[in-house]
């Protein structure tokens, strides 16, 4: 058994990274759905909205950068210390073994992506409860939803990718 997570195969650690894809896009539809039921009292904050839709923009492009970046092949090999002119693991073990760690790699670049874009949904969240407009909750959620559905789990692609490298 893998110390660091318990998951055993590239199949359970796949089927993780779906399911957590699946709760952050729930999280993010709570968000866009919340402010409706909240009673909004007191005077509405006014001139947030560029603040707030600068501060989403900032992660969406932060996310969708280091998606590009952590899913790279030269990120890849490097992480399982591959280097341009190493030769590949020759053994099935050592096979299997840089193979659970791509996936296991994979789960963690996909849990701080949705993190990211889930962030996005969250400061929808607190603009439509300061500025007591909450239809901007849906915008911020709908951009965050969007951009996480583009984002799904690329666990089994990574390591078929890496069968390529020898």
């Amino acid at each position: 058994m893998n110390g660091s997570t318990g998951l055993t195969s590239v199949g359970s650690i796949a089927r993780v990274a779906r399911i957590l894809w699946i709760a952050f896009m729930i999280s993010m539809v709570i968000h866009g759905v919340v402010p409706r039921f909240i009673p909004l009292e007191g005077e509405p904050m006014a001139g947030l909205d560029l603040v707030f839709w600068s501060a989403a923009g900032l992660l969406a492009l932060g996310a969708l950068g280091y998606r590009r970046w952590a899913f790279s092949d030269d990120a890849l090999r490097r992480a399982v210390g591959m280097t341009p002119g190493s030769a590949p693991p020759t053994d099935a073990a050592s096979r299997e073994r840089r193979q659970l760690t791509l996936a296991q790699l994979a789960l963690r670049h996909q849990i701080v992506i949705l993190a990211i874009l889930d962030g996005i949904s969250v400061i929808g969240l607190v603009d439509a409860i300061l500025t007591q407009d909450p239809s901007a909750a849906f915008a911020f959620a709908g951009v965050a939803l969007a951009l996480a559905l583009t984002s799904y789990p690329r666990v089994t692609e990574v390591v078929e990718r890496s069968k390529a490298w020898g």
